[in-house]
């Protein structure tokens, strides 16, 4: 309804409409703070666990072995499995944020692609705007994903020390420790639905690629 049909209906149609107007562009503008703060949250939780990992795997490849080497091998399996605990732990609490996050910037990405982003010829920020936007979200998305999968990619570090040590310093407690890394799934989910790995980012990458070939495709046979 526009500002002048208001005006014949209401008598304080003028107020109705600019009220209603910065209270649209004040919702939009929550709304935009609030998508950029769950990501960056997001990526700072990550890159925290991530480094947390790096720093474990520092320790373990540049330390010493013990005279005991059980306890060292305990020591190392102990400290990975608080660390683990804590990534699952956090899963629990942040996997909601991580599905809201993955689906808007989905859904942001496969509707442009659908409406199309290609700036026209004027190159006014009204016409690139749809084009930096659609940039934008998909660095932010990618930053995102990574960051998430630097969890997973940090967690198995730590078996190339078990692959080179020796067999008389192979313990039972280096078979579990072992077993652990290669078998717990130390990653992020997105309420379990689906966990961010590298292997995620890939699939998603190639689903997207083909969802826009298969646009492209349609299009020229529309024309």
């Amino acid at each position: 309804m526009s500002k002048i049909e208001l005006q014949n209906i209401f008598p304080y149609g003028n107020v109705i409409y600019e009220i209603g107007k910065y209270f649209s562009l004040f919702i939009i503008t929550i709304s935009c703070y609030i998508w950029n703060f769950t990501d960056l949250f997001i990526i700072l939780v990550s890159t925290g666990l991530a480094e947390r990992y790096k720093y474990l795997n520092n320790v373990t490849m540049t330390s010493i072995m013990w005279d005991d080497h059980v306890a060292y091998w305990q020591e190392l399996r102990k400290n990975y499995s608080s660390l683990s605990k804590i990534v699952k732990q956090t899963d629990k609490i942040l996997s909601p944020l991580i599905f809201i996050s993955c689906f808007h910037n989905f859904s942001f990405i496969c509707l442009r692609l659908l409406i199309g982003i290609s700036p026209n010829g004027d190159f006014s920020f009204t016409s690139i705007y749809p084009f930096l936007s659609f940039v934008f979200v998909v660095v932010r998305m990618l930053t995102v994903m990574f960051s998430i999968a630097r969890i997973n990619d940090n967690s198995k570090n730590s078996l190339a020390v078990i692959f080179t040590c020796e067999q008389s310093k192979y313990t039972i407690e280096t078979e579990r420790l072992q077993y652990q890394l290669a078998n717990d799934k130390i990653a992020l989910s997105a309420m379990n639905f689906f966990f961010i790995t590298r292997n995620f980012i890939v699939t998603v990458a190639g689903a997207v690629f083909t969802y826009e070939i298969m646009l492209l495709q349609f299009s020229k046979s529309g024309k």
